[in-house]
């Protein structure tokens, strides 16, 4: 039986007897899977895999100059059995804090790439001047925290979906997974999130400083960067009404959506990951014409 993340992944949740720990091989082949992106030719990002003492519990370091994530599997090994010492299942508790670790890695690497997309930036100017504000002036980036959030689901709902089919997992943790993020999203938090951002979007958040944002970020981030924020602003794009693009940028979700989020027999990622699509058709067609 050829061994791999997903069957081992299954196995360790039904059966902790079985030695079913992930290998480094198998964490480094779902981490250049999903890392690489046939499209972007430059910025590949790489994953070193460590099993040495460290003095401290630093278990993750990253290198911005060579986008190479050290990934200290010894310390993080012994942090994660602390932290699962209680469970019945240690072996899986283990692979799942493994799994979602590379999951926030690859959320991390995604927002990095789309960052510098002219495309995503002219799509979605409100929240790359959110993201860009928030960093120059280290303010507390909840448009970041709802795009790593929301961006490590996926890679869990892909996941999940891979060991479903073909290994044989029961949809619990799906289910589980779908359940959290509608809480999370319609949650009284997600007011006070907006509240936050249209504050930075109308810069009465800068008020005190003596500095504008505007050139700030024409100077951190360039001047194509800063035109395209700036041709695109105060556009009302109609992809910014999508469910997976307003839970990003923080809008209010429409009545519709929010009885989409609570019909429990739709997976609402599945069904992001479907408005995407349709999103990028749409922006495609646009071109062609």
């Amino acid at each position: 039986m050829i061994k791999n993340i997903y069957r081992d992944f299954t196995t360790s949740y039904y059966n902790q007897d079985v030695s079913s720990e992930f290998t480094d091989q198998e964490i480094l082949d779902y981490f250049h899977k999903n890392a690489s992106n046939e499209v972007i030719t430059e910025g590949c990002y790489n994953l070193v895999i460590e099993s040495k003492k460290s003095d401290n519990a630093e278990f993750l370091k990253y290198d911005k100059e060579s986008k190479t994530f050290y990934f200290n599997k010894r310390t993080f090994k012994i942090l994660s059995y602390i932290n699962s010492k209680q469970s019945g299942n240690s072996i899986f508790d283990y692979n799942y804090a493994v799994l979602e670790l590379l999951n926030e890695i690859l959320a991390v690497i995604a927002l990095e790439r789309d960052l510098k997309s002219n495309n995503f930036i002219a799509t979605n100017p409100f929240f790359c001047y959110g993201i860009y504000s928030a960093d120059i002036f280290g303010v507390p980036n909840v448009l970041r925290d709802n795009y790593i959030f929301i961006k490590k689901s996926q890679y869990f709902n892909k996941f999940y979906n891979e060991c479903i089919e073909n290994y044989g997992l029961d949809d619990s943790l799906k289910v589980n997974l779908n359940n959290k993020i509608r809480e999370y999203l319609l949650s009284d938090k997600r007011d006070s999130d907006k509240a936050f951002c249209n504050k930075m979007l109308l810069k009465s958040i800068l008020a005190s400083k003596k500095v504008s944002v505007d050139s700030e970020i024409k100077n951190k981030y360039g001047a194509a960067t800063y035109n395209l924020l700036n041709d695109n602003i105060d556009v009302e794009n109609d992809s910014n009404t999508y469910l997976l693009n307003s839970i990003l940028c923080s809008k209010k979700l429409s009545k519709t959506k929010k009885q989409i989020i609570g019909n429990k027999r739709i997976y609402i990622l599945d069904y992001a990951e479907r408005e995407l699509i349709k999103d990028l058709n749409e922006y495609i067609l646009k071109l062609v014409k």
